[in-house]
């Protein structure tokens, strides 16, 4: 699926067992610019290209080479940190408002969830993480959520919100 700007696209659906998109490989073109097709693994992506005040341009196409689909997991995330809220991932990764954080502190993500999800991504460096915020239409990316003291690799960051 395709962005209503037409300049992200993400990956998604279920199969008849209730599976959904985990992660794919694919090759995203612009339709401006003299950009090559970029390929790329996940369950989202972004246009290669942007005009020259930075905003992307729409896309042209997707070829998708591998789609691979698996059970949704339902987890809650305790974090380590003393009053840090139980977090819930509710999406794919890079994808916008996919971390719920609930009101309760000791990983059982109950009570209230509050009002504004956040944005997680996966990158092996910052300013990979920082690309994927932004092209989930966050600002920027803020730390890894291990560094919050939750159970997860070194690569899951969370973005900034405005």
């Amino acid at each position: 699926m395709v962005s209503d700007e037409g300049t992200r696209f993400y990956l998604s659906g279920a199969d008849p067992r209730g599976n959904v998109v985990v992660d794919g490989s694919w090759c995203v073109k612009a339709v401006k610019g003299n950009t090559a097709p970029l390929t790329g693994t996940g369950a989202s992506g972004a246009s290669p290209a942007s005009s020259k005040k930075g905003e992307l341009l729409r896309i042209d196409y997707v070829t998708l080479y591998t789609v691979i689909a698996g059970p949704q997991l339902v987890v809650c995330l305790d974090s380590s940190t003393p009053g840090a809220p139980d977090a819930e991932p509710v999406g794919q990764f890079d994808t916008k408002g996919n971390l719920a954080l609930w009101g309760s502190t000791d990983g059982t993500c109950s009570g209230e969830e509050q009002p504004v999800r956040k944005t997680m991504v996966t990158a092996r460096a910052v300013d990979d993480a920082n690309a994927k915020c932004l092209a989930a239409g966050e600002p920027g990316v803020d730390a890894t959520l291990v560094s919050y003291g939750y159970p997860l690799p070194l690569d899951v960051w969370v973005c900034t919100q405005a």
